[in-house]
């Protein structure tokens, strides 16, 4: 009762599921995949949809990326928006550059599990090699990890390298 709405990303996710479950009637999936994943032949995708979907998940609100996905979703739930939502990036924030800049980019959330770490790592090595050694990283997103990211970047002499954007 806390929340007016939570979001979901994707109706094939058990985090999905378990929403579905707990915040009846408060749930918004934002759906992207327009085909049955591939994986064993098809069979865990066709499962969900058909089985799980079915039984759980059927009347949840499910907000669509693309034409390609409201026709594939639209076979399995019964309230799927008209309304095509595309990726959330907002352009004003993030807009191809008129002249080309030697960067890189990750969009995360600064936590344990996406191993932003290991990302500064392996580009520290990069920098260190020429001619990469003008080349920008910019992390777009924050987390429980960014103090820990901040002294990485500290001790690994990044800070002309490595640029910390924070949630955009």
């Amino acid at each position: 009762n806390n929340f007016d709405i939570v979001i979901s990303k994707e109706v094939f996710s058990i985090g999905t599921l378990i929403a579905s479950r707990h915040v009846k009637g408060k749930l918004m999936i934002w759906h992207e995949l327009a085909l049955h994943q591939r994986m064993m032949h098809h069979l865990p995708s066709k499962i969900w949809y058909n089985l799980i979907m079915a039984c759980f998940m059927r009347n949840e609100l499910v907000v669509p990326v693309s034409r390609p996905a409201q026709h594939f979703i639209a076979q399995y739930a019964h309230n799927v928006s008209e309304e095509i939502v595309d990726h959330p990036a907002d352009p004003k924030v993030l807009y191809p550059c008129e002249e080309p800049e030697d960067s890189m980019i990750v969009v995360s959330q600064l936590i344990k599990r996406k191993n932003i770490d290991k990302i500064i790592l392996s580009f520290s090595k990069f920098v260190k090699k020429e001619p990469y050694q003008h080349y920008l990283l910019h992390i777009i997103g924050d987390g429980e990890q960014r103090q820990n990211i901040e002294q990485i970047i500290i001790d690994n002499n990044l800070s002309n390298n490595v640029v910390l954007h924070g949630f955009m």
